[in-house]
């Protein structure tokens, strides 16, 4: 089953995270203590609603506000959307 995003919505596939080394410290922290999430992560753009206008294409790798991302679960399919507002910008090699 396919997914196609509208009104100003982009699929998106989240990126692995690179995995840091672990080190053997041991560190005793206070009760409910959680580490700090990034408020940024990178995503690769896999469809782009047609009312979009900010000129995405498929594939492209995009910085989005992580807390905007959306998970649609339908028919045992995980789809991962964000509004097009949430997008601050595209990654590019040159």
């Amino acid at each position: 089953m396919n997914f196609y995003p509208r009104n100003r919505h982009v699929l998106v596939q989240k990126l692995e995270e690179k995995e840091e080394k672990q080190t053997t410290i041991q560190v005793l922290l206070p009760e409910g203590y959680s580490e700090k999430k990034e408020p940024y992560v990178s995503v690769l753009v896999k469809e782009v609603a047609p009312s979009c206008t900010i000129g995405l294409s498929k594939g492209d790798k995009v910085v989005v506000e992580a807390s905007m991302l959306q998970e649609i679960k339908f028919d045992e399919e995980l789809y991962i959307v964000i509004l097009e507002n949430y997008i601050y910008g595209v990654i590019s090699s040159r």
